[in-house]
């Protein structure tokens, strides 16, 4: 079965490692992203390349997009695997899963005055306390991969999570829906887990103990396995 992984903010198809690859495998990347024009067209091609049902994988912002595809596509997806996200990454009085609006006001604000220091500071708290050896090499040897990502296309983001509320979708999304999701995830809550879980028709949790919000880094073939599960 096919597989199509979509990244979150701040990155791009070097997020993921390369255990995740390989036939059948496709990693998605834009240079504008978040594009959902532009994701839709390419999963379409996939669809139509494979002749068959893909499975989604949708990390953070990038989950987000895979939750709009599965509710507009639930006939072309076999299976739909969520990894640290949220139906909608801002607090509201109806909504205690995401973080304050300000946080990401701040965000863009510091974007405009040095784009790679407010990088490395999100690329701080993507990790819990007891993840620091997997931080410095996320760091050293990936974070310089996104070195170049340009400011438009980070702001755009930022826009898409300030605005985005994906929570009436849910219950669209008829399909089996595993959802991966750290304990210590200080960017999407544990809490966002847990309203997907009520809120998905068939929705799984699994909840990570001490892991932040890139489990398929630091706890990679854990999460591997999970993925890979019915995927030949």
């Amino acid at each position: 079965m096919s597989v199509l992984f979509i990244h979150g903010w701040a990155t791009n198809k070097a997020i993921w490692p390369q255990s995740f690859t390989g036939e059948k495998k496709h990693i998605y990347d834009c240079a504008n992203y978040p594009d959902y024009q532009h994701l839709t067209k390419t999963f379409l091609e996939i669809c139509k390349q494979e002749e068959e049902k893909i499975t989604l994988v949708g990390w953070s912002l990038g989950g987000m997009l895979a939750l709009q595809l599965a509710a507009e596509y639930t006939a072309k997806i076999a299976r739909l695997i969520l990894l640290s996200t949220t139906p909608r990454f801002t607090l509201c009085q109806s909504y205690e899963g995401g973080l304050p609006g300000s946080v990401v006001k701040n965000l863009s604000r510091k974007l405009a005055r040095n784009s790679w220091e407010t990088q490395m500071e999100f690329y701080h708290l993507m990790f819990s306390p007891m993840e620091k050896e997997w931080h410095q090499k996320f760091i050293t040897y990936i974070a310089p991969h996104f070195s170049n990502i340009n400011v438009s296309s980070l702001q755009a983001g930022l826009t898409y999570l300030m605005e985005q509320d994906l929570r009436q979708e849910l219950a669209k999304v008829n399909l089996p829906c595993l959802i991966i999701h750290g304990m210590e995830d200080k960017i999407c809550p544990p809490s966002a887990a847990q309203y997907l879980l009520q809120h998905l028709p068939q929705g799984e949790l699994r909840l990570l103990h001490g892991t932040g919000h890139v489990p398929f880094i630091t706890q990679e073939k854990y999460v591997k396995d999970l993925v890979m599960e019915g995927v030949s």
